[in-house]
């Protein structure tokens, strides 16, 4: 079926026939998916630009000098959300995020 778009001052909602995307306006994130009324997550779902340390790493301090990246989702700054209805069966939505200091 064709998809709708609701948006609001602090969310926008994708609809289909089973389910909805819930994003967050402000922090852009993925709120809530919900299939056949069945929440699919416990908590917004984040990036993560994080991963486990190698032995190469530590031998030459890119876990030092790549530190930042370990909490960078916490701090997340929502610059601009654009949403776009390709075709009644396709939406685009793209956030872009900014790691605040």
């Amino acid at each position: 079926s064709d998809l709708t778009i609701n948006e609001s001052e602090n969310t926008l909602d994708i609809k289909g026939d089973r389910f909805t995307f819930n994003f967050d306006k402000q922090s852009g994130l993925l709120t809530s998916w919900k299939v056949d009324g069945n929440e699919l997550f416990k908590t917004p779902l984040k990036p993560n630009f994080w991963r486990a340390s190698t032995d190469n790493d530590s031998l030459c301090g890119t876990a030092k000098r790549l530190a930042i990246w370990k909490n960078a989702a916490d701090k997340l700054k929502t610059e601009r959300i654009l949403t776009s209805k390709i075709t009644p069966k396709l939406v685009s939505i793209a956030v872009k995020h900014i790691v605040a200091d």
